[in-house]
């Protein structure tokens, strides 16, 4: 934990109406503070935040500290609660993070065959429905200069057909199975090369859509050219 977020958790946070030189905590509570007292930084750099100083402590807002460490803030007006959690990112549409879906990638290279099983496992303490979008699968080999040098779907098309309410249950995984002839003229044997594999798919719970991807190296043997 770098200081600055030491810093940050040791701050006693507030989300609150802030008025200048007053702040209201409760209906029947006037306080007296310093408004924009401090100036505040992250690694060197200033950032624009309002805070105020009451009683040699500093407070600062909740929702705008949390977005500087790249966090969320959720508010549960029911529980009263308010949840800090890891950002989801966003691309395209798509979240690349799930909290309830685990990702892995296993790879074997023999006999000049590459064989590829991916993994969507359902880590929650429920099954989980999905539907996997077409096409709901690809995957990228590169070589060791990060060059692409094979792509799945360029080979083969759009061939993978959309799967609806593919359930997992809790514990389980739905796997992903594929292989590529490694007599495909760009590679060369005995080399290093790193393939990156993705699935797009909905969660149907959250009516959200997924692209979560698994990235892991490989090896080729010695390849033997045919005819």
């Amino acid at each position: 934990m770098n200081r600055n977020l030491k810093l940050s958790i040791l701050l006693i946070f507030i989300v609150s109406v802030i008025f200048t030189g007053i702040a209201y905590a409760s209906d029947t509570l006037n306080i007296q503070v310093l408004f924009n007292y401090m100036n505040i930084t992250i690694n060197g750099e200033k950032v624009n935040m309002d805070n105020f100083v009451y009683n040699d402590t500093t407070y600062v807002p909740l929702r705008k500290v949390a977005e500087l460490f790249d966090k969320e803030v959720m508010w549960y007006d029911k529980t009263k609660t308010i949840n800090i959690m890891d950002k989801k990112i966003k691309v395209d549409g798509f979240y690349t993070k799930c909290d309830n879906i685990k990702t892995a990638l296993i790879t074997n290279a023999n006999e000049n065959i590459l064989r590829l099983e991916f993994q969507l496992k359902n880590t929650a303490s429920e099954d989980i429905t999905i539907t996997l979008h077409y096409p709901y699968f690809d995957f990228i080999i590169y070589d060791e200069n990060e060059c692409e040098i094979y792509k799945y779907s360029n080979e083969y098309g759009d061939s993978a057909t959309l799967i609806r309410n593919e359930k997992i249950r809790s514990g389980k995984e739905f796997t992903t199975n594929c292989k590529i002839d490694l007599n495909h003229k760009e590679f060369i044997g005995d080399k290093i090369y790193k393939v990156v594999f993705f699935a797009s798919f909905e969660m149907k719970s959250e009516n959200k859509k997924y692209k979560l991807y698994e990235e892991a190296y490989f090896r080729t043997p010695t390849i033997h050219q045919t005819e």
